[in-house]
């Protein structure tokens, strides 16, 4: 996949900024140069407050709010945006819970708890538990590399479209005549088709070209495994 993906830990908690707000700390995040932040992770001791992790899960569904609009700018329909989850998590003493964020076509977001496990402890007896643990952070992995090769198939077919059709670029709409046409005036050429059918011609291709590239990429997305 092209882009790189990096990891951000510290002892200290990571700071960032978004315009005009005021300053995010976070205990993990990871990011990728072509796509921006792909998910954040809190880590807490045992002993903290409800109070604390509440206003925790909340910056989470907020971030994650901010990563779907990002990435809805990215995708060459808005409305592609309804097949992309973004995920977050929390740990909580040996707790680990995964959030999951959506958006709609209309622009509502929608946060919701995907699963909870917790960090085995040490006795006969838990490999079961060690095993559930594993399971959901592989998991885990695979769901937030899926969101990533989600958006590059999104991109690259309205990308390929255009080459693999030969369309013209919006811009260039008229038909052209040879020198020794009647249509021709003086040797130069003009347009013979007039504003109107050029902005319906227009129109009738973009929504060709949207349905063709929205099939293309369902059909793909279809046939996409958690490798």
């Amino acid at each position: 996949m092209s882009g790189q993906t990096s990891a951000i830990g510290v002892d200290n908690a990571i700071t960032i900024q978004f315009p005009k707000e005021k300053e995010v700390k976070l205990d993990l995040l990871v990011f990728n140069k072509h796509y921006g932040d792909i998910f954040a992770c809190e880590d807490k001791p045992v002993d903290t407050p409800g109070k604390d992790l509440l206003d925790d899960k909340h910056k989470g569904q907020k971030l994650a709010e901010k990563r779907l609009l990002h990435i809805q700018a990215l995708l060459p329909y808005p409305c592609m945006i309804e097949s992309i989850e973004v995920l977050s998590a929390q740990f909580h003493g040996l707790k680990l819970i995964v959030y999951g964020s959506k958006m709609t076509k209309n622009g509502d977001f929608v946060h919701y708890q995907k699963c909870e496990t917790a960090v085995p402890t040490i006795g006969i007896g838990e490999f079961s538990q060690a095993a559930s643990f594993l399971s959901t952070v592989i998991s885990f992995q695979r769901n937030v590399m899926m969101c990533l090769k989600k958006i590059q198939v999104m991109c690259q077919e309205a990308y390929q479209y255009p080459v693999e059709y030969l369309e013209l670029p919006s811009n260039n709409q008229e038909t052209f005549c040879r020198d020794d046409t009647p249509e021709s005036d003086n040797g130069c050429v003009k347009s013979s088709v007039s504003v109107e059918s050029q902005r319906s011609d227009g129109d009738w291709r973009s929504e060709v070209r949207k349905q063709s590239i929205m099939n293309s990429v369902h059909d793909k997305l279809e046939k996409m495994c958690y490798g």
